[in-house]
């Protein structure tokens, strides 16, 4: 419990104290023929502790304020006070306490005034009874509605909860989405710089006329770089949109970007290309740019194959390149780019995303992906 709810009912507690002594104080006003001695005193002082510790222990207030009830009846010193504090005990039990308890209270309190009643001849029995009744079904619909708001604001805090948790997880989609584009595009274009920043280094002496043709890949693929660095900064800041992303169709200018790397690759399409869904051609696209610059940035002899098949219900790539040897020593030695594995890490999780799979294959000095998608396409 904060602060502020138990200042609050302790100020509750405090009035319901002031208003149980300010009905001693008239009660001549209500029962004349009352004469106040040592008994009442005790009984209204039982009384006020009752009320004051109501909350912690109802049932003990409820024994309490019945006792003194019926002491008043049979001593003639007043019930007004102990009707009041009856149904404030019992309106307490009917706030805290389950349905169930509540009402075997109210049978008890039952049995008690009846017996009273049998014993004593008790004029107002249905009075008292009626009383009894309603401050206890008045607590009882007060415990309602508080667990129906409580109810309420739990669903509604879980609502948000579960808000935050999709936002949150959409955000980090987003951002994984982005180092892929990242890596995928621009990882390609400085794989070529590095590439043909070596080659012009090596002909700088001795074939001038190369390392310029060399210094204007570097060129282009940084201008290219630039460009499609700025695109992904412009959907940053408006907003993701997927659908200016290149897909199997522009595989040609593709293939012409990592021929002028010195990648001299194999094309082979086997079926009829169709259309494919969205988020497939854009994965197919990007896992062909990374294998190929894989292959450019790792391999060996500067060649590749590439096949797409286009089959009913599924397109199939698989990218082959040699692998490099380790003892031989190579033409060009280009800066050492990072190798941890998070490019084949990324083509799998695109696969993945678009609902296929990936797999690697290293064999007889050539090392193969193979991807297969979903196409949407049955005949």
């Amino acid at each position: 419990m904060n602060r502020a709810a138990f200042l609050g009912l302790a100020r509750a507690d405090g009035v319901a104290v002031c208003c149980y002594l300010a009905l001693f104080t008239m009660l001549p006003t209500f029962e004349p023929e009352v004469e106040s001695d040592a008994g009442m005193g005790f009984v209204a002082v039982a009384g006020l502790v009752a009320i004051a510790v109501r909350r912690r222990v109802p049932y003990v207030a409820v024994a309490v304020m019945l006792s003194a009830l019926l002491s008043g009846y049979v001593l003639g010193t007043g019930v007004i006070p102990y009707l009041i504090g009856l149904g404030m005990a019992l309106y307490t039990v009917g706030v805290q306490r389950r349905r169930r308890e509540s009402w075997l209270t109210a049978v008890a309190v039952l049995a008690v005034v009846v017996t009273a009643d049998l014993l004593a001849g008790w004029q107002d029995l249905w009075g008292t009874l009626v009383w009894a009744g309603l401050t206890l079904t008045g607590g009882a619909l007060v415990r309602s509605q508080r667990a129906y708001v409580t109810a309420v604001k739990d669903r509604a805090a879980r609502a948000e909860q579960a808000r935050e948790s999709e936002a949150g997880r959409r955000v980090a989609e987003e951002r994984l989405q982005v180092a892929r584009d990242v890596h995928d595009a621009i990882g390609h274009r400085i794989a070529v710089i590095n590439v043909q920043s070596a080659v012009a280094a090596q002909l700088l002496r001795s074939s001038p006329e190369g390392a310029a043709e060399a210094l204007e890949h570097v060129r282009q693929a940084s201008a290219n770089a630039l460009n499609e660095l700025g695109e992904l900064l412009d959907v940053l800041r408006n907003g993701r949109s997927e659908t200016h992303a290149a897909g199997l169709e522009s595989i040609g200018e593709l293939m012409d970007g990592f021929r002028a790397a010195g990648l001299a690759v194999d094309v082979t399409i086997e079926g009829r290309p169709y259309p494919l869904p969205l988020t497939t051609n854009q994965a197919a696209y990007r896992i062909v740019q990374e294998s190929l610059t894989n292959a450019l940035t790792h391999g060996a002899g500067g060649t590749a194959s590439l096949c797409v098949a286009y089959r009913p219900g599924s397109v199939r790539i698989q990218v082959g390149n040699p692998l490099r040897d380790p003892d031989a020593a190579p033409v060009v030695r280009p800066a050492p780019l990072p190798v941890g594995g998070s490019g084949i890490i990324g083509m799998r999780e695109r696969a993945a995303r678009a609902g296929g799979t990936l797999r690697t294959l290293v064999g007889h000095g050539v090392f193969t992906v193979t991807v297969h998608l979903p196409s949407g396409k049955t005949r």
